[in-house]
């Protein structure tokens, strides 16, 4: 989890269209873990507009095929993980 964060901190841009709007908070991204690794299903839970929404989607798309899929019985399984992702203005 502490390299799921190192990585969103390097990648996640601020869009410029909330940067300017002063937009903070929080999109929660609803994403599938195949059995290979590889991100599906990616989706936004709630809506905070002004292109967080999509870059929210991009950054966990991004991270594809470096995920170690869900294991039952020794078995690899998909997993659904829902996933906060801070916007916050310094």
């Amino acid at each position: 989890m502490q390299a799921l964060g190192q990585f969103l901190s390097q990648t996640l841009r601020y869009p410029p269209d909330a940067q300017r709007s002063r937009v903070q908070g929080r999109v929660f991204v609803s994403f599938t873990i195949d059995k290979d690794g590889s991100v599906m299903d990616v989706q936004t839970m709630n809506k905070l507009g002004y292109g967080t929404d999509e870059e929210a989607v991009w950054v966990v798309q991004k991270t594809s095929g470096r995920w170690k899929p869900g294991m039952q019985r020794g078995e690899a399984i998909r997993i659904k993980y829902n996933l906060p992702i801070n916007f916050t203005l310094d």
